[in-house]
Formats: structure tokens, sequence, C-alpha cells
């Protein structure tokens, strides 16, 4: 448990949710957040980029999950999204790309509104 006052006021919990494709159980593990990151390459707007940080990704191939349940390396999703979110959200924009023959910085701009309603991007969005 984090009680400085930073964790206090910028402090929440990602959720990390693994979904066996095989058993279909499910394996969650939660971590402090002081900000979120998000890629921005291919989004235009703060709520695309954050639409795009909870779309899961499937583990398979080199990158399969050792499912507890089957007890074997088996193909799974896994979708981060915000658990716990903090009083102050901080976002920080991966404004750099390592991963193209043109490597560096993205100068784009983001469309953002005043207010985010950050309920869809949560583990219970209800």
């Amino acid at each position: 448990k984090h009680t400085t006052v930073i964790h206090q006021i910028f402090g929440g919990y990602h959720r990390s949710e693994v979904r066996c494709l095989e058993c279909h159980c499910t394996s969650n593990t939660f971590d402090p957040l002081l900000d979120i990151s998000l890629d921005i390459k291919g989004c235009s707007s703060l709520t695309r980029a954050l639409e795009q940080s909870i779309k899961p990704d499937v583990l398979d191939d080199e990158n399969r999950y050792a499912c507890p349940f089957c007890k074997k390396l088996t193909k799974a999703q896994k979708r981060f999204t915000i658990h716990r979110p903090p009083n102050v959200l901080t976002i920080q924009l991966k404004r750099f790309d390592y991963n193209s023959i043109f490597e560096g910085k993205i100068n784009k701009m983001i469309e953002y509104k005043d207010h985010l309603n950050i309920r869809p991007y949560m583990s219970d969005t209800q």
C-alpha cells in the first residue's frame, strides 16, 4: 500500500488480465500507477489513444502464455485497463517512434476535450 502524498494524489492501479483461449480461465495482476503512457502513433485524439491502449493483444507463437490452469503454453489475450483511477490522472504521450525506418519525434496535434470520462477504459465499465 502506497501512503505518500504523491501516491494519494496521483496513485491508482492498472489491471492486467490474461485470458487463456483454450480453457477460458483468466489471470489478473494489479500494479500501481502514477501515470498512463499512451502510444499516439496512428491516433488523432486522446480518446482514440485510450481506446487503443485497452484493446486486447494476442499472445501466440513465441509469446504464448503459460496457463496455470491448462499447465501448458497456449494462445491467450492480454488486456490492460485502469482498475482504480487516481484522484489526478497524469497522461504521458509517447512522442517518439523507434520502430520505423524514419525514427524520431512524432510531431502532430492530438485532440482532447476539457473533460475526460475514463469509465470506458476501466476494469469495471459500469
